[in-house]
């Protein structure tokens, strides 16, 4: 079988190698969840322990935000979790998640292609505000990918009391881009993901 590839170039100058896409569209059925109440009162800056939940659900695990969050090991009330946070707590129904720094768009669609949601970092006040649901929260937030077509990002966003507000939303490509590639408020680099091995 021959993979083809596509090359892109970052703005750093770095040149990647990506698996070409094969189709145009792609709609994960991901089960969506909320980082607010009932299901996910373990800690109250749950997003990325929303998004494995989701992700974990995906793969087969039957899960809570709840129990993502005591998986990574910090104690109830936790403000904060780290990407290695997320790691281990997905690693405890054995799924693998990779950190990676100045991910390329043409890669996250590779992704989805391949059926593998992936966690993006993004800015969160830089998303439009009718894709926000507390519009004076100005730091980082962990959205799952779960699609795109010719001129759309499809996400999943933890951050929603209800499905209606939080599943498979859209920004444009340029909206997303822009979310995706401005550093977030407490962090040092653009781009950031987790990415099923």
């Amino acid at each position: 079988m021959t993979t083809l590839y596509q090359m892109q170039t970052l703005p750093d100058g770095t040149i990647t190698f990506s698996p070409a896409r094969t189709s145009n569209t792609v709609r994960l059925d991901v089960p969506w969840l909320s980082q607010l109440g009932g299901q996910a009162a373990y800690a109250p800056g749950d997003c990325g322990s929303a998004d494995v939940a989701m992700l974990l659900n995906f793969l087969g695990h039957t899960v809570t935000v709840d129990e993502v969050s005591a998986a990574t090991g910090k104690l109830r009330g936790f403000k904060l979790l780290s990407w290695g946070d997320l790691i281990r707590a997905a690693a405890h129904w054995s799924a693998t998640l990779t950190h990676h720094l100045n991910t390329p768009l043409e890669q996250i669609l590779a992704d989805l292609d391949a059926r593998k949601p992936v966690i993006a970092l993004v800015d969160y006040k830089s998303l439009p505000p009718m894709n926000r649901f507390d519009t004076k929260y100005s730091l980082g937030h962990f959205l799952l990918l779960v699609g795109y077509d010719e001129q759309s990002i499809l996400y999943h966003d933890p951050y929603w009391v209800d499905r209606t507000g939080g599943a498979f939303r859209t920004l444009t490509r340029a909206e997303f881009e822009r979310a995706f590639s401005t550093v977030a408020s407490g962090n040092t680099y653009a781009r950031q993901c987790l990415r099923l091995a």
